[in-house]
């Protein structure tokens, strides 16, 4: 995958990123960042994913998603880039643990 997005959040735009789509569920990379408009591009290294405890914001490395809550944050697509085994490491954790849940 590696589908990077602008996302709705509220009056602004937050970027995430897709890792994974299985039957049911779109996996993403959220960032903390905020922009006034969807931007024409991004630099996902150089995007934030923020703090729990800090001011910013704070992203998330992994959260799975219905595809139909995925698709009413009006996602508009940016760019596409490769997805590291880094950044899959919350999925493949989720993979292992699931139970079920959404299947």
């Amino acid at each position: 995958m590696g589908d990077v997005y602008a996302v709705k959040s509220g009056n602004q735009y937050s970027i995430v990123k897709v890792l994974a789509v299985d039957r049911a569920v779109v996996h993403i990379k959220m960032y903390s960042d905020l922009f006034p408009w969807v931007p024409k591009t991004v630099d996902t290294s150089t995007l934030n994913r923020g703090s729990i405890d800090g001011t910013d914001g704070f992203g998330i490395a992994h959260v799975p998603l219905s595809r139909a809550t995925f698709a009413a944050w009006e996602p508009v697509r940016i760019l596409t880039e490769g997805v590291t085994e880094e950044e899959l490491g919350g999925y493949r954790l989720w993979e292992e643990y699931k139970g079920g849940i959404f299947e």
